[in-house]
């Protein structure tokens, strides 16, 4: 069974193939599951041993450790990691020869990491990278995910407290750091120090005006970004994206991306 990071976003049309030789039982508890989940489930079927047979061999089906890619990533990591890599990799062509890479050879930071989905994603692009939170359960689980995704040599996690005015103190420098739906302001000065030269910053959280949208939360200051705030901390940085993003559910996110040039 896959794990809940390898599910498509929510909001995703999909449709449920059940083996038929299942359980009566089993495939009714799974479907009134399903009908409840943040997805948009257009149809349900029971099929036959033998059509996932042809499915399989006819390229429509994939089993075992290996298939396509459902989930995605932090939308502001998905859509401007190529431009990152780009711009690294032209820093690096000046003052080493040039090298192939995407991101080979490179590392990342990625605060209060969750359940991984951002880390396996740069590891998938070649990446180093450590993640950092501080629930016990979540290093756990994104652990896991770069293990089933065959990445656990690349892509590492730590169980470390982010308010702990300490905790980053030890790292060395990085080529980005990425934080996504996660705000403690006293951090900014310290993602500021751990971004080498010519390394990034990609920003995405939640912004004022959360309060008001359908969900309503969050509601306190503290975890809500300001408008123009990040451009304000990174002042003097090469500013690449600074807007806002909306998702289905019609919260504000900040979609900043940002080069330390000093």
């Amino acid at each position: 069974m896959k794990i809940v990071h390898e599910l498509p976003p929510h909001g995703a049309s999909l449709i449920i193939l059940f083996n038929k030789d299942l359980p009566h039982t089993t495939i009714l508890e799974a479907a009134t599951r399903l009908s409840v989940s943040p997805y948009q489930i257009t149809k349900i079927c029971t099929v036959s041993a033998q059509f996932l047979c042809l499915a399989e061999e006819e390229g429509l089906l994939t089993t075992g450790g290996v298939s396509r890619r459902l989930w995605k990533a932090s939308p502001c990591l998905e859509e401007c990691i190529e431009l990152i890599e780009k711009e690294i990799k032209g820093i690096k062509e000046e003052g080493e020869g040039k090298e192939e890479m995407k991101g080979g050879g490179l590392l990342a930071y990625d605060l209060a990491c969750g359940g991984g989905r951002d880390a396996v994603f740069l590891g998938e692009r070649g990446w180093q990278v450590k993640g950092y939170d501080v629930l016990s359960s979540q290093v756990a689980k994104a652990s896991l995910f770069a293990l089933s995704s065959s990445l656990h040599h690349q892509v590492t996690f730590f169980q470390i407290d982010l308010q702990d005015p300490l905790s980053l103190s030890q790292l060395d420098q990085a080529d980005l750091v990425c934080v996504s739906r996660y705000l403690h302001r006293p951090l900014f000065s310290r993602i500021r120090s751990l971004v080498k030269k010519g390394g990034f910053v990609v920003y995405h959280t939640f912004m004022e005006g959360c309060r008001e949208s359908k969900v309503g939360r969050p509601r306190k200051e503290q975890f809500l970004l300001k408008e123009n705030e990040l451009r304000l901390i990174f002042d003097g940085w090469k500013i690449f994206e600074d807007r806002i993003f909306l998702i289905p559910d019609g919260r504000p996110l900040s979609f900043f991306v940002a080069q330390n040039v000093h």
